[in-house]
């Protein structure tokens, strides 16, 4: 008798264990860190933001030779988004991360496209480090099927705007949501 009654007590503690589990887990909403790397799936891409950057000015290494870019106007800031891309399509795609087909939303319905690399100015490795964001995508890349590759994409975007949104028109089309800092 005593061994029935605890076998009832110990089905039902672990219901409502069980049932208090489930029920705190649908309140609990995730970090903003969370959001940021969580993957967004299209047909052949899944894209993901693994980090954010924003300062007055970024620097790159090509060639080994450090340069820094600027804002062209007083108006803008430099924002750095750390993409990484995983391709489960094709053999092999070929991807343009820095084209025009890619754009950084921010306010209602503006948007961004990659800055080209080509207007930074020299600078010596002391000036540059503390701007220096590796690697940057530049050019056309060739991705084989089940890789992943990761880089930095820079946009210039108005000063206090907040970046919401990374769209990838190239190949395929993927939104990643960002969250508001």
């Amino acid at each position: 008798m005593f061994g029935l009654l605890f076998l009832k007590l110990s089905k039902a503690l672990a219901l409502v264990v069980m049932l208090a589990t489930l029920t705190s887990a649908c309140f609990i909403r995730p970090s903003e860190e969370a959001k940021l790397a969580r993957w967004e799936w299209g047909r052949n891409l899944a894209i993901r933001v693994l980090e954010m950057d924003r300062k007055d000015q970024m620097a790159y290494i090509k060639d080994g030779q450090h340069f820094i870019l600027k804002p062209a106007s007083q108006e803008a800031v430099l924002q750095a988004v750390k993409v990484e891309i995983y391709q489960n399509g094709s053999a092999a795609l070929f991807l343009t991360p820095n084209s025009s087909k890619v754009s950084l939303g921010y306010g209602k319905d503006k948007s961004s496209t990659p800055i080209p690399l080509d207007r930074g100015l020299p600078a010596s490795q002391e000036t540059a480090a503390p701007y220096l964001k590796t690697p940057f995508f530049n050019e056309r890349v060739t991705l084989p099927k089940d890789n992943v590759i990761s880089g930095w994409l820079l946009f210039e975007i108005p000063r206090g705007s907040i970046p919401s949104r990374l769209t990838w028109d190239d190949i395929d089309h993927v939104v990643v949501p960002l969250p508001a800092k």
